[in-house]
């Protein structure tokens, strides 16, 4: 048997091809890629098919896939759905619930403010109940507010947070946003925005969040009205 002829650069020729295959080995090759009367398949450790994605068995083109062991046939996508409830186990929340516990109320109607020396919160505008895994929660909203131009004091709008049983760990006094003094004057409506930080609550607690609302002063000019009032609140 003759040797093998030998030719000069034969050593880096085959360095050279070695370093090539290489790098089409662990080079991504997808970028142009295509699929052409073809299929990508995925199969699981047994070798069964689990997901197809190209031409299908019928000459289709689309995606079959299995879930719990029944076959998706056919160039259908199947989404599955997922519904969240609220405690009570039957209303469904929105996403922005569900995932990071933001709770809402609203209160359309027109809430009477009597005239009271010192203030006094009687008023109740809307209210939600938040679980906060923190032992702190956020609260921000807005009440519109009507006064009247005989006013010596404007009406105030307030935050009140309290546990289950009642028992109150955010007073009023501490949210307090007070009408100007030129609505109070005039007896324009006006937007009053709330907004309060509340720590230091049990971790994993459950606390029902409120709108107050009250008026300074006994005389009668000084009654109001609260309406279109919104009250947000999540864990922090």
């Amino acid at each position: 048997m003759g040797a093998i002829p030998s030719y000069a650069g034969a050593t880096d020729e085959l360095a050279d091809l070695r370093r090539r295959v290489s790098d089409l080995e662990n080079g991504s090759r997808l970028g142009n890629s295509a699929i052409v009367a073809g299929a990508l398949i995925a199969r699981d450790g047994n070798g069964v098919e689990r997901a197809r994605f190209g031409q299908l068995a019928d000459g289709s083109f689309g995606m079959t896939g299995r879930i719990d062991g029944s076959t998706i046939t056919g160039g259908s996508v199947v989404t599955q759905s997922l519904t969240v409830v609220d405690d009570d186990g039957v209303t469904a929340l929105p996403v922005g619930q569900a995932l990071f516990g933001i709770r809402v109320a609203t209160q359309g109607a027109s809430v009477a403010i009597s005239a009271a020396s010192p203030i006094s919160f009687v008023a109740v505008g809307p209210e939600v109940t938040v679980t906060t895994p923190t032992g702190k929660i956020l609260i921000t909203g807005s009440a519109r507010i009507q006064g009247n131009g005989a006013m010596t004091d404007g009406p105030v709008a307030a935050l009140q947070v309290r546990t289950l049983a009642g028992a109150e760990v955010y007073a009023p006094g501490t949210g307090v946003g007070k009408i100007a003094a030129f609505a109070a004057s005039t007896g324009q409506p006006v937007t009053v925005p709330l907004i309060g930080l509340v720590t230091g609550l049990q971790v994993g607690g459950v606390y029902k969040c409120r709108f107050l609302y009250g008026a300074a002063g006994t005389a009668a000019a000084n009654a109001a009205s609260a309406s279109s009032a919104i009250i947000v609140a999540q864990p922090y």
